[in-house]
């Protein structure tokens, strides 16, 4: 939800819907789990407990496979734990009334033509208009890829900035969205630093060109993370700090590379 977040708000609020959020990560939901999942997959527990106190009507919470990566080719696969995340909340409060939940299947592989229409039967099936939900989904990809290209342009303004004065320099935040990126998870990492005046800037405001790594990864925030490290160890005033979690098990291939 931190990275395609553009995508699913314009496309429910294109159509009319309120977007409501979880705001909290609850105690007494994060203890509702089944399994030794890795802290993220707990986190989520928490805000899905948080989320069923907004008593909404439904509840959108898609199964992602793969992510988008552009220029990688196939094989952006999401994390099993995010794939799997509609149906271990859905068992773990399965002692709670629960909203009707909206699973659509989201599959960024080569192109978003499935993704679409499994977006337009979510709607449909919900009373939207077709053809509404149609110009809905194209409205709200244009806003995510928008969003993605106003990133990479903040980056590259940063860059310039930094590289005028050749004494500075400034770190990277590397990680997952879920995780590098969101303040329930990160420890306050990025304010220790920016605390001290050091520049840090989000791996996704990287403005890298893919390129071949020779090396195989079929995680999608594998690849990025891959990808950005390239950059960052070209360039001579940056530097790479790199947030993972305890039970990571992409992690533990992506952080030894």
């Amino acid at each position: 939800t931190n990275m395609l977040y553009p995508l699913y708000f314009n496309f429910w609020d294109q159509l009319g819907y309120k977007i409501v959020l979880s705001d909290d990560v609850t105690i007494e939901g994060r203890e509702k789990r089944k399994s030794a999942f890795c802290f993220p997959a707990e986190i989520a527990h928490g805000a899905f407990d948080n989320l069923l106190s907004k008593k909404t009507d439904y509840i959108f919470m898609p199964q992602i496979l793969h992510i988008p990566v552009s220029g990688s080719g196939e094989n952006n696969k999401a994390c099993v734990f995010v794939q799997g995340e509609p149906y271990y909340l859905k068992q773990a409060f399965n002692d709670r009334v629960i909203p009707e939940l909206l699973i659509p299947i989201i599959d960024f592989q080569e192109h978003v033509d499935s993704t679409k229409e499994e977006f337009v039967k979510c709607a449909v099936g919900i009373g939207a208009d077709k053809n509404d939900a149609k110009k809905a989904f194209d409205f709200a990809i244009d806003k995510m890829i928008s969003c993605f290209n106003k990133g990479f342009e903040i980056g590259r303004k940063v860059l310039e900035e930094l590289e005028k004065n050749k004494d500075e320099f400034a770190m990277v935040l590397i990680g997952r969205w879920y995780n590098a990126l969101a303040r329930e998870a990160n420890m306050s990492i990025p304010h220790k630093f920016a605390s001290r005046g050091i520049t840090i800037i989000p791996y996704d405001f990287i403005p890298f060109n893919f390129q071949s790594l020779g090396l195989h990864m079929h995680w999608g925030i594998g690849k990025i993370n891959l990808q950005v490290s390239k950059f960052v160890k070209k360039h001579p005033q940056l530097f790479g700090v790199y947030v993972t979690n305890f039970s990571c098990g992409p992690d533990s291939f992506i952080v030894p590379y």
